[in-house]
């Protein structure tokens, strides 16, 4: 093994650590939230951003709608993120209008409110997408960046 291997190795494989670690902790936690207590929630903001996916010469790109639930429990506001996969920009702002202070249900996790699920796979018939990384946020902690 040379000293590029040497040193190339652990770095990916710590790189890969942290993704299964990272996915692991999300399906242990959306596993548990099933039995977490349930509270309404409001749709009260989204975006639409678009991502090119591959190289520039395939050009596929994928729009998304990012949307923002606020809930309370035990008087504190807490905020939740989700996202749906919409086939076009005017696709997402239709999306946007449809939702826009709808009531969801959620599930909280009783130890630490700030994480928290959509019990709704689907919303408006497309797949709700959420990410560990955006479940641990309050109102007046750091939201996650919706770069295009």
């Amino acid at each position: 093994m040379n000293l590029a291997d040497a040193i190339l190795l652990p770095f990916v494989l710590l790189v890969l650590s942290v993704i299964v670690f990272r996915d692991l902790r999300y399906m242990f936690r959306k596993r548990a939230s099933e039995n977490w207590p349930k509270t309404e929630a409001t749709i009260e903001s989204a975006i639409t951003v678009r991502r090119r996916l591959g190289s520039p010469l395939q050009g596929l790109l994928i729009h998304r709608a990012w949307f923002t639930y606020i809930y309370c429990v035990s008087g504190i506001q807490y905020t939740g993120f989700f996202v749906l996969i919409t086939g076009n920009k005017k696709s997402g702002e239709g999306l946007q209008q449809a939702l826009a202070g709808k009531r969801v249900v959620i599930r909280y996790d009783t130890r630490n409110p700030g994480v928290s699920f959509l019990s709704d796979t689907q919303l408006m018939g497309k797949p709700v997408h959420q990410d560990p990384r955006w479940t641990h946020y309050t109102l007046t902690g750091n939201q996650p960046r919706l770069s295009s």
